[in-house]
């Protein structure tokens, strides 16, 4: 992720989804450029998404995260780890890797 003007990185994340057992249809969906939604994921799977077990935790960056970031190793970075769950099973799960100083997480939750 890259600040508003392109020229900050300042997090990095990735999503990963059980894709073997689902239509090439479906594959496309989730292979497909640009942001997908949550709406997307239940029509990929044909499965509601009930709930979200999410892990988020301060760490010292690695070697790696320092360099794609471009910060020093003693700033500490936030770690983000969600799995969506249907009724049955987890059907995807999602890292990202943000500096804690320019991070903001702004939830809504509806029951």
């Amino acid at each position: 992720m890259r600040s508003d003007d392109g020229k900050e990185v300042w997090g990095s994340g990735a999503s990963f989804y059980p894709a073997a057992a689902l239509s090439d249809d479906a594959r496309r969906l989730l292979l497909a450029p640009g942001e997908l939604t949550y709406d997307d994921l239940e029509a990929a799977f044909g499965r509601r998404i009930v709930g979200y077990r999410e892990n988020i935790r301060a760490r010292q960056p690695s070697p790696a995260e320092t360099m794609t970031l471009g910060i020093p190793d003693r700033l500490p970075v936030l770690e983000v780890r969600r799995v969506s769950r249907t009724t049955g099973t987890a059907i995807s799960a999602f890292a990202f890797v943000g500096r804690a100083d320019r991070f903001e997480a702004d939830y809504l939750i509806e029951a």
